[in-house]
């Protein structure tokens, strides 16, 4: 059983099974370090019905944001989100493999198996999703648009935060729920320390820039 594991034919199968590993590994020390892995990929993760802005060669946008709801983009933490990906394409994987052993001595072609799983794994993620996505705080009724982050005061949670060098901050917002986002000063003289407060005044491409709370009392 553990040389099934091993098999060629399984190696998209425990690429995945790695790569999940190393996502909880991840968010394992982020934590101990008072951070948050699952927070950084929100912040940088371009998926929100919302944000989606598509206009290059007339592209319907309407249908990439039909694309990202199905599939929940747009209602899971992004984390959560490939952990089920990666978990049902793993899993799959290797019931499609086992099961093909033991009917035909053979496991699936390798230009079938991993694209056949693929997609399989994307439909069970959307309906898993869609389930899981009402058990997490991130309820449309309760969640903030960027225009929302700005005036925000938030605390920074890494140790040095320069223009340039952005670091881990965090704010609770109206309804209770903490977000995490990746700031940088405003000023290039400025730097921020772990503990300080800041105000977000403007979204950059990765981050958001922001003034020491003192410079707005």
């Amino acid at each position: 059983m553990i040389d099934f594991l091993f098999f060629e034919s399984n190696f998209p199968y425990l690429i995945a099974l790695g790569l999940l590993l190393i996502l909880g590994l991840f968010e394992g020390l982020a934590l101990l370090l008072g951070l948050s892995f699952a927070g950084l990929l929100d912040d940088l993760s371009p998926f929100s019905v919302d944000s989606v802005d598509i206009d290059a060669n007339g592209l319907n946008t309407g249908g990439v944001s039909s694309l990202i709801g199905w599939l929940c983009l747009d209602r899971l933490p992004l984390l959560i989100w490939l952990v089920l990906l990666l978990a049902s394409f793993s899993i799959l994987g290797y019931t499609f493999n086992y099961t093909a052993m033991s009917l035909m001595s053979t496991t699936l072609p390798a230009y079938i198996g991993p694209i056949t799983t693929f997609a399989c794994s994307l439909y069970l993620t959307a309906k898993i999703g869609a389930r899981f996505s009402n058990m997490v705080p991130q309820l449309e009724s309760s969640a903030l648009s960027e225009d929302a982050f700005v005036g925000q005061k938030a605390v920074i949670l890494s140790t040095i935060v320069k223009q340039g060098s952005a670091g881990e901050a965090s704010f609770v917002d109206e309804h209770q729920q903490k977000h995490y986002v990746m700031v940088e000063p405003l000023e290039s003289d400025q730097e921020f320390t772990n503990g300080q407060t800041v105000v977000l005044v403007e979204k950059a491409i990765n981050s958001w820039k922001a003034i020491p709370y003192q410079a707005v009392i």
